[in-house]
């Protein structure tokens, strides 16, 4: 399991996912909205988000891609000031294990990966962070947020929570912190 994990972190690394090793929430920012629970998917795609309760604030996400790969994530939605935020940090990969190197594995960890989500209804937008909105803003601006280089020019923040939360909510308005959202649509309920 940590092996997955560790590739895993590698991966969204790779693909763009722009990683917090701190959450951007603390617990009094967390709330529960029944209406996210179900299949989410975006049109003419293979792709689903699947929400299920957890806990009292929390959801089960489990997200499988085009190509069929799953993995499951602890999921939180966050409000912040009039922003919802969704915070997921992976929790376990539906794979057969694969071999890698130990100390490869003790080197790597997977971070939360924040979404902000600017329309809820009967589609759901969420958009991740923009990785080449942030390698620009930190070459710029070194000392915005702390941070981290990662494998090739990938980032990783490292801020604590409360100077994550400052950061977002200085960018979200429009500046490309955040990507051009994904539109998800409903197409089942989870009970």
């Amino acid at each position: 399991m940590k092996q997955w994990l560790s590739i895993l972190g590698l991966v969204l690394i790779a693909v763009g996912c722009v990683p917090s090793l701190n959450p951007i929430y603390t617990e009094a920012d967390v709330i529960f909205e029944p209406w996210l629970i179900g299949t989410w998917a975006e049109p003419d795609s293979t792709s689903t988000w699947e929400f299920s309760k957890a806990g009292a604030k929390k959801y089960k996400l489990v997200q499988t891609d085009s190509d069929g790969q799953t993995a499951a994530f602890e999921a939180r939605l966050v409000k912040l000031k009039d922003h919802r935020f969704l915070d997921i940090i992976l929790s376990e990969v539906m794979q057969p294990e694969p071999k890698l190197n130990g100390w490869a594995a003790f080197s790597l960890m997977p971070g939360h990966l924040i979404f902000h989500v600017p329309e809820v209804g009967s589609t759901l937008k969420i958009a991740a962070m923009n990785p080449d909105w942030i390698k620009e803003h930190l070459a710029s601006n070194p000392g915005a947020i702390a941070h981290r280089k990662a494998a090739g020019d990938s980032m990783i923040l490292t801020a604590s929570t409360k100077e994550l939360q400052e950061f977002v909510l200085r960018h979200v308005g429009g500046e490309g912190l955040f990507g051009g959202p994904m539109e998800l649509e409903q197409s089942g309920k989870t009970p």
